[in-house]
């Protein structure tokens, strides 16, 4: 039994009311009840205030909701969330996210026995789209518990890099990869140390924020038993932020790692390539896929880059 302790949830979210609705839903469900939820509403204009307010009055301790006027970015909006923490620990999710039933308890258990790491849990994808049909779709099989059963599908991102971090562990130098804030746990203190995220950046706040706790030397852990499902969507204007978003962390941090980051986003070069440029002598212990099958099963970042307009 684990011993209990607080634990405080960070969600951001911004017009995707439907699928915050089912992310706090799966938090009603929680086996584990003793943790706070903080959102930081970054300009929505749909629903999502009157979807937090039907969540909060079933939660243990009401939902700390806070909006942004104008939005500000995910990244300035979970700084503010961290502002309002009461607690030791931070589990990140994503508005898109169904955590596990037994998500909450799994993160204060993984911080338990390893309390000075970031604890990454693992991701499943749902393809189901937001009709009203799927959406009550959704809701039977979380009510029953049922997802397990519909989890088909991971991205070969998330499963390559899981089974490189089995092989290598802390020894692996892209384990930052791995601190995503969908399904992320970490304490306070490391994230004071860090400042948080950088505020300026539009995308991939979360990954560089990892950067940064790499090169800091924070232990980082893959937990793969702690399950979620990401509700796949599209994403606006993605090539375009994502091209102002390369050229700041390129400007910031001047190692390989952030200089060859846009090629192996993009896809124009896969994981072991990348992880050559920015550690040549790393490859050799890893055995996977697109190093030894050749060209067909390369592991590129994204199934289909073009397809994130």
């Amino acid at each position: 039994m684990f011993k209990k302790m607080s634990i405080s949830i960070v969600i951001t979210t911004k017009n995707k009311a439907e699928y915050l609705d089912m992310t706090l839903y799966c938090l009603i469900l929680q086996t584990y009840r003793n943790f706070e939820v903080i959102i930081v509403d970054d300009g929505s204009l749909d629903r999502t205030e009157d979807v937090v307010e039907k969540w909060s009055k079933l939660l243990l301790n009401p939902i700390k909701y806070i909006k942004n006027i104008t939005s500000m970015g995910a990244g300035s909006a979970r700084n503010i969330a961290l502002k309002e923490v009461n607690s030791d620990y931070v589990l990140f999710l994503d508005d898109d996210r169904l955590l596990d039933v037994n998500g909450v308890g799994e993160h204060v258990r993984a911080n338990s026995d390893h309390p000075n790491s970031f604890i990454c849990g693992n991701r499943w994808e749902l393809y189901s789209g937001m009709t009203k049909s799927s959406r009550d779709f959704l809701y039977k099989i979380i009510d029953e518990r049922q997802l397990i059963r519909y989890r088909k599908h991971i991205e070969p991102m998330p499963r390559v890099m899981s089974k490189a971090f089995e092989e290598l562990g802390q020894e692996w130098p892209l384990k930052w990869f791995l601190i995503l804030t969908g399904n992320l746990s970490v304490p306070m203190s490391i994230l004071d140390k860090l400042n948080g995220f950088d505020g300026s950046l539009e995308r991939l706040e979360d990954l560089e924020m990892g950067y940064r706790a790499y090169d800091l030397g924070c232990d980082i852990r893959f937990t793969v038993s702690i399950e979620s499902y990401h509700l796949a969507h599209p994403r606006d204007h993605y090539n375009v932020i994502m091209t102002k978003v390369y050229r700041k962390l390129k400007s910031k941090h001047s190692g390989s790692h952030m200089q060859f980051l846009e090629p192996f986003l993009t896809g124009e070069i896969c994981l072991h390539e990348y992880e050559q440029l920015v550690n040549p002598y790393s490859v050799n212990n890893l055995k996977c896929d697109c190093k030894n099958d050749g060209e067909s099963a390369r592991v590129l970042y994204f199934i289909n880059n073009n397809s994130r307009k």
